[in-house]
């Protein structure tokens, strides 16, 4: 066991469970899957200690480390991608630095394995699940702002009409 040169936490991995922070350069593919493990672990931690705030949650993946190879590239991805909340209600804003967060992380392993395995199948299996959930994330951001515009155009007819209301009843009582 030694001190995180992070959060001074009790670590023994590549990565530490409680911060995140990369303890030692990984050599190859199982320390790699390792650090993305820890980096799980570490994610779930900084959830349940910032109480899900997405902001929190968006700027640990912003700043989390990426493998180099294709193997956990393609983990990697799949995780940030998993990560994503495409659904209309969640898109407060927390939650939209959380998603924008992972869909880079996601678009950035992508591209990391596209540039070292350009002929590797899972690029194209890759492209189209961040093509997807890019796809999805609009559609319930979309279905998010109209929902608001519809609110404030009802409460905006409504404000008129009680003001309104309120203005004839004072003059007509003059």
């Amino acid at each position: 066991m030694t001190k995180c040169n992070g959060c001074g936490a009790d670590t023994s991995g590549v990565a530490c469970e409680f911060c995140g922070a990369i303890q030692r350069p990984p050599s190859g593919l199982q320390d790699e899957l390792a650090a993305l493990e820890a980096l799980t672990k570490a994610a779930q931690h900084i959830t349940t200690e910032s109480e899900g705030d997405g902001e929190v949650i968006g700027n640990f993946w912003r700043q989390a480390w990426l493998p180099t190879h294709p193997d956990a590239l393609t983990q990697a991805a799949s995780m940030a991608l998993a990560g994503v909340q495409t659904g209309g209600d969640q898109q407060g804003h927390g939650e939209t630095r959380m998603n924008r967060a992972l869909m880079e992380r996601a678009n950035g392993a992508f591209r990391a394995l596209e540039l070292r395995a350009p002929t590797d199948s899972r690029v194209t299996v890759l492209r189209r699940q961040v093509e997807e959930t890019r796809m999805k994330l609009d559609a319930g951001i979309a279905e998010s702002n109209a929902s608001e515009r519809n609110w404030g155009i009802g409460l905006t007819v409504f404000l008129l009409l009680f003001f309104g209301g309120l203005a004839l009843s004072i003059y007509l009582e003059k």
